[in-house]
């Protein structure tokens, strides 16, 4: 599910529905994640990330282990079924799900329950139930997530469903995609690019946005004002280049400062 701009630009929240029950996901705020630290929330942001493959290679190092399950069923595994296996990854998930849900959240017989704020007894939390997580609800509830946090996301393509003219083939088309996947694993991340940076970044040169109001921004607008002023700083470059040496090519574009750029991914 792709969110579109309008919609990831808006401070709302984002309704998701499961027959005639609905839970709101929460755009959080710059002042949300100070509430709760910075590095909590890149904690968030990896386990949005994280796939069963990278849980067993790069969280319990055993590689072996997971190449040890036949092909057919990794691709039916998803984080929520590592939640049966490994408490800690279960209970990590409740805490990130209770901070873009804005209520109490637990993992069981491989359901997360959103419970009611009316819950006061330990005894009762079964009986509190608003909101029922399964295993498709919480893959579509992260890519949603992944989106609110202006995070890259990539929806997980059946392959039963491509059609292919041989076994071999097939095997070009799996060997390309990891090739791929280990490519964009193997990026650095860039200091440059962390949250407490751009939030300096844009709160002091951002014609409106000061230190002072940064706070009151959502994680997507801030990222879209940052992108925003790379591309005005690219726009007055090529503008006072112009004017000064001329275009002779005309490659110079008026219209850069006004350009969409989310709808071009």
């Amino acid at each position: 599910m792709k969110l579109d701009y309008g919609t990831q630009l808006s401070p709302l929240p984002i309704s998701l529905r499961a027959g005639d029950s609905y839970i709101l996901v929460k755009k959080p705020k710059m002042m949300d994640i100070a509430d709760i630290t910075f590095q909590v929330f890149s904690v968030f942001e990896a386990y949005l990330k994280m796939t069963p493959e990278s849980y067993y290679i790069d969280i319990l190092n055993r590689k072996e282990d997971w190449e040890s399950i036949p092909e057919e069923d990794r691709s039916n595994i998803s984080m929520i079924d590592i939640c049966d296996i490994d408490a800690d990854v279960a209970t990590v998930y409740e805490h990130l799900l209770e901070f873009f849900l804005s209520h109490k959240v637990i993992y069981h017989d491989g359901l997360f329950l959103v419970l009611s704020d009316e819950m006061i007894e330990d005894d009762d939390k079964l009986d509190n139930i608003i909101f029922a997580i399964n295993k498709n609800l919480f893959d579509q509830l992260l890519i949603i997530i992944q989106q609110i946090c202006g995070m890259d996301y990539e929806e997980q393509e059946d392959i039963e469903s491509l059609k292919f003219k041989n076994s071999k083939a097939r095997e070009l088309y799996e060997r390309m995609q990891a090739a791929k996947k280990r490519k964009k694993e193997a990026k650095k991340a860039d200091v440059n690019l962390t949250l407490p940076n751009i939030v300096s970044v844009v709160s002091n040169n951002h014609p409106s946005i000061n230190p002072i109001t940064v706070w009151d921004l959502t994680v997507f607008q801030l990222l879209d004002a940052f992108n925003r002023l790379q591309l005005d700083r690219i726009y007055d470059i090529d503008k006072t280049r112009v004017s000064v040496w001329g275009d002779e090519k005309n490659k110079f574009d008026s219209s850069m400062w006004y350009k969409n750029e989310y709808d071009k991914k």
